[in-house]
């Protein structure tokens, strides 16, 4: 009897365990499991000091942003190029790629795969400290490269329309749907790609007046819309997502057609719920989850 009873005990923990499994695994594709659900306290001081989105979120909308960061750092590799990095460099990349999507439940840029920081601005073959080093940012296939000086100069300014990773992750958004075209279909939707045609055609035909006035400085900060973004169609794009998310007030005031197909298509989900996962504490000796390599006590905990 008492075998039968130890069998029926030994049968109930396996399918208590295969069910975790099964929930655990289900969990991580909807996006919500990522193996460590503590946010260091290192952390949350950096967003706080650094990062302005983060800052005017309520307080379960930052615990929402904090595990997005996680996420961030469990699909995608952040690597010095040139350069030693830090956390604080980890997490402004990171908190670049979780903004512009951070309304969506389930996002994941599926065409990325590594975040080079370069040491300093750098020419069409990333090198540094030579002439035409004024790339600050650059999209090459699944690869992104940033320019660390002009990453934390993106967040110590945070209402002056320009923010580089939030530019280049425009761009994997754009091409979603195969094209870096400026006309993302997958995030605008087709109702939204014809009034943004009309609306860059609008303000295509505003910028060329403009120039015949002055001369046509490709990356100058005058004006609203930074020229730039009249270099390509896809710029356009990534200069006004930057717009959007770092001066939304100025943009919906001047430019109240952008602002709201951008609003559309950025905030349409944000009134999906977010259930916060059990919070468990990290232990010192577990690799920490910033993915430096280092043990959690010789890095985020201390």
């Amino acid at each position: 009897m008492s075998f039968f009873i130890a069998l029926l005990v030994v049968f109930l923990i396996f399918l208590s365990v295969m069910y975790f499994l099964s929930i655990k695994e289900s969990i991580e594709k909807e996006g919500i499991y990522t193996g460590f659900y503590h946010c260091p306290e290192k952390w949350r001081n950096i967003l706080n000091q650094k990062v302005s989105f983060y800052k005017n979120l309520t307080e379960i909308k930052k615990r929402e942003f904090e595990f997005k960061v996680q996420k961030f750092f469990k699909d995608y590799r952040i690597i010095g190029y040139d350069t030693s990095i830090d956390i604080t460099d980890r997490i402004l990349v990171a908190a670049g790629g979780v903004i512009p999507v951070f309304a969506f439940k389930n996002w994941k840029y599926s065409t990325l795969e590594v975040i080079y920081i370069v040491s300093d601005d750098f020419n069409d073959d990333f090198k540094t400290g030579t002439e035409n080093c004024e790339i600050a940012g650059k999209v090459t296939g699944r690869y992104m490269y940033l320019s660390k000086p002009s990453l934390h100069f993106s967040f110590e300014n945070p209402k002056d329309r320009f923010n580089i990773a939030i530019h280049e992750f425009a761009h994997f958004i754009d091409f979603e749907d195969d094209e870096v075209d400026g006309f993302p279909n997958k995030l605008l939707g087709k109702n939204n790609v014809v009034e943004w045609y009309q609306f860059l055609k609008k303000i295509a035909l505003e910028k060329k007046r403009e120039m015949q006035n002055r001369n046509f400085i490709p990356n100058s900060k005058k004006g609203e819309i930074r020229d730039y973004a009249f270099t390509g169609l896809g710029e356009f794009f990534a200069v006004m997502c930057e717009y959007y998310f770092e001066n939304p007030e100025s943009m919906k005031e001047k430019y109240p057609e952008g602002y709201r197909i951008l609003h559309n298509a950025f905030s349409s989900k944000m009134k999906l719920e977010f259930t916060l996962p059990n919070m468990m504490n990290l232990k010192k000796n577990t690799k920490c989850p910033c993915k430096s390599g280092k043990r959690y006590k010789n890095c985020c905990l201390t």
